[in-house]
C-alpha cells in the first residue's frame, strides 16, 4: 500500500496508511477516496461477486444508470446513495453494499 486511504463505513471515518489494514464485514455500506495530494495504491481482498461487480462495471459502454442497476442486481449488491461531508470533498462518493 502506498499513501493514506480514507475509509467510511456506515457514519465512521477513518484513515489508513501504508502497511495497515481494515475489515468490512459483509453487507456494511461502505466508501473509501483519496483525500490527499500523494497517489494511493491499496489492496482490496473481496468476495468473488464484487470481484464480478466490478468487472462488470468496467465493461458497461457507459455509466446509464439503468445499466449500472442492472449490475449490481445481477451481483446481489446495492447500489447506495451517495453520503458523506460537502465539506470534506465526498459528498458525490457512492458507496456500495
Amino acid at each position: 500500500m502506498e499513501g493514506v486511504l480514507t475509509i467510511q463505513t456506515g457514519d465512521e471515518v477513518s484513515t489508513t496508511a501504508a502497511g495497515s489494514g481494515v475489515y468490512i464485514p459483509s453487507q456494511t455500506p461502505h466508501t473509501f477516496w483519496n483525500a490527499g495530494d500523494a497517489p494511493v495504491r491499496f489492496l482490496v481482498v473481496m468476495e468473488p461477486r464484487i470481484f464480478l461487480l466490478i468487472q462488470e462495471l468496467n465493461l458497461l459502454p457507459g455509466q446509464a444508470p439503468e445499466d449500472v442497476a442492472n449490475v449490481y442486481k445481477k451481483c446481489e449488491s446495492s447500489l447506495l446513495e451517495p453520503f458523506g461531508d460537502a465539506e470534506a470533498g465526498r459528498a458525490e462518493v457512492p458507496s456500495i453494499r
